[in-house]
């Protein structure tokens, strides 16, 4: 084993983002280590939403693009890579 366990790849899914998926999975086979891709789902804009079913569609808005973005990373990377995808709630850095 190489001197990473774990690689944390955060990603937003923007434009461009393939060249560090790339890298990020060029350094976890010289490492032989595994990925952890994460995506953060910043709800803090939406706090003063009015009604409940507001938060909610916004919400699986949030998620969708989370799921999209995480679905981009699995499907860039080496077949050989082991890859693990987590959504999380907060703000991101």
């Amino acid at each position: 084993m190489g001197l990473y366990d774990t690689i944390l790849l955060p990603t937003d899914g923007s434009a461009g983002f393939q060249r560090v998926i790339d890298h990020a999975g060029e350094v976890a086979r010289v490492h032989d280590a595994d990925v952890l891709a994460l995506y953060v789902v910043d709800a803090s804009s939406y706090t003063g939403l009015p009604m409940e079913a507001s938060w909610e569609g916004v919400r699986a808005v949030l998620d969708g693009k989370g799921e999209t973005a995480l679905r981009q990373v699995e499907r860039r990377m080496d077949d050989e890579l082991h890859v693990e995808t987590t959504t999380a709630e907060g703000r991101p850095s």
